[in-house]
């Protein structure tokens, strides 16, 4: 069975990407299907009930949102991806005769007991050796044996390149496409994102009584494309956050002036912010300019061109190679 490798150390960005959705999300529902909060915050603040209000309200929330956990995120995004180019080096050039065990650290002995612990490099280069080992003559008897422990090992080779040529190729594959598994993404901050479905459509069941009316029909399906477009906007963010933390690497990597690891995070994070923004913007623009003419068709345009580029990144078989592995070389 084909084995795929995630590093521990990304349920750390997990949680921190979770949370920014969770946190998005009850924003997005306080000020957006729950009109009776906006009218109550209107007219408490004397803001005026519009559109664009409504807009800048959403956007500054999720900035203030983004200042505090973005640079956060990106901190600890660049460490997790420090930790994968080491672990690529190590795996590229790994030797089991440069392993460490505890016991070896410790002199074989149990630092609170005072007892001989048994080696565990014996028992693991007995069993490779084994394994990986040349057959040995069941005729040379014990005289072969004694000398044959005396002699190299004959597993450390084969085993060395079964784990720089097989194993590395298939945690290289695995790294490399983390952003790329969708079933990553779509339980990170999609899963998340379900529960305004129930609100978005029982806040418009009225207009789905008369199926014959095409005026109400459109209308019930503009507002789902609204909320629609809260998925592949969460999927292309969470592609943009870990492609992101990559090229803060490579940033940190080259050693630039004042650009030490918390500037690159905080500039990590205005960057996520304007490719969402570029994919944002077009949508909202277009469902705000035909919200008179109740228009299905201008507002799907800038919609299936998200979900084109979310199709792009994450179904292997469309996946675009500039897309999927766009990271700078190390």
């Amino acid at each position: 069975r084909h084995i795929r490798i995630i590093p521990v150390s990304f349920a750390k960005l997990v949680f921190l990407l979770s949370l920014y959705a969770h946190v998005g999300a009850f924003a997005y529902y306080t000020f957006s299907i729950r009109e009776d909060v906006w009218t109550w915050l209107a007219g408490t603040t004397g803001m005026i009930d519009d559109w664009w209000v409504k807009v800048t309200v959403l956007s500054s929330s999720f900035s203030c949102l983004a200042s505090v956990l973005g640079p956060l995120i990106f901190y600890i995004g660049i460490n997790l991806m420090k930790d994968i180019d080491s672990l690529r080096q190590q795996l590229s050039s790994f030797n089991i005769k440069r392993c460490k065990c505890y016991c070896c650290s410790v002199s074989h002995q149990d630092p609170v007991s005072k007892m001989r612990i048994p080696c565990d490099r014996e028992v693991i280069f007995a069993t490779l050796e084994e394994w990986y080992g040349e057959p040995k003559d069941p005729e040379a008897g014990a005289e072969s044996s004694r000398s044959s422990s005396s002699a190299p090992s004959s597993f450390v080779g084969p085993f060395n390149r079964l784990v720089r040529e097989h194993l590395a190729g298939i945690v290289r594959e695995t790294l490399e496409d983390i952003s790329g598994q969708l079933r990553y993404g779509m339980c990170m901050v999609v899963v998340i994102l379900m529960p305004l479905f129930p609100c978005c459509l029982m806040q418009n069941w009225m207009y789905l009584q008369d199926w014959s009316n095409s005026t109400l029909l459109v209308f019930f399906l503009r507002n789902l494309l609204n909320w629609a477009k809260l998925p592949l906007w969460a999927m292309l963010a969470f592609w943009a956050a870990i492609r992101n933390c990559e090229l803060g690497l490579y940033l940190c990597q080259r050693k630039i002036k004042y650009m030490n690891q918390i500037v690159v995070s905080c500039l990590m994070t205005i960057l996520t912010l304007m490719i969402l923004g570029f994919a944002c913007i077009p949508f909202e623009i277009v469902f705000f300019v035909t919200r008179d003419e109740q228009s299905l068709f201008f507002p799907l345009i800038p919609f299936m061109v998200i979900v084109v580029i979310d199709l792009c990144i994450f179904v292997p078989a469309l996946r675009c190679k500039w897309l999927s592995h766009l990271s700078p070389e190390r």
